[in-house]
C-alpha cells in the first residue's frame, strides 16, 4: 500500500521567514534543487569518447521563491527583508508541508521586492543562499 508521502501532492506549504509564518499567494512557492553539472565529451583516441563532469559550485546555493498579497503588513516585512539583506544580515526560510519540510538557515532576499497597487497585487519574493536541510 502507497504511503502518504508517496501519494500527497504538495500543493498546500506553509512558509516561514525568520520563523514568522507567511500568508502567501497560493502556487506561488518554488524551490530550486541546487546544483549545476556540466558534461563535455572527451576524445579516447581512434574515434572513441568518454564523459566528463563537474560540478560548477557557484550554483551550489538554494533558492525559494513566492508572493505574497499586497497589503499594507506585507510591504512593511518585504521592505524589512531587504534592508537586512542589504545590511548583509541573513534570515532563515522554511517550506513546510504535511510530508516533507526544507529548512534554509542563511537567506537573503536577492531581488528588490515591486509593489503594485492593485485589488489583485502581489510582491514576488526571492531568497537566496545556504543549501536546504530536509526532513
Amino acid at each position: 500500500m502507497s504511503t502518504l508521502a508517496q501519494t500527497r501532492v504538495l500543493s498546500d506549504p506553509g512558509v516561514y521567514v525568520g520563523g514568522r509564518l507567511v500568508a502567501i499567494i497560493p502556487n506561488s512557492v518554488t524551490e530550486r534543487e541546487p546544483g549545476e553539472v556540466s558534461v563535455r565529451a572527451v576524445s579516447a583516441g581512434g574515434g572513441a569518447v568518454q564523459h566528463v563532469s563537474g560540478l560548477n559550485v557557484e550554483e551550489m546555493r538554494g533558492m525559494v521563491s513566492f508572493s505574497i498579497p499586497t497589503t499594507g503588513e506585507n510591504v512593511e516585512l518585504a521592505e524589512g527583508w531587504r534592508a537586512a539583506s542589504n545590511a548583509g544580515t541573513s534570515t532563515t526560510v522554511q517550506v513546510i508541508t504535511q510530508t516533507r519540510q526544507s529548512d534554509y538557515e542563511d537567506m537573503w532576499l536577492t531581488e528588490a521586492p515591486e509593489i503594485s497597487y492593485e485589488p489583485e497585487g502581489a510582491i514576488e519574493l526571492t531568497f537566496e543562499g545556504s543549501l536546504p536541510r530536509r526532513a
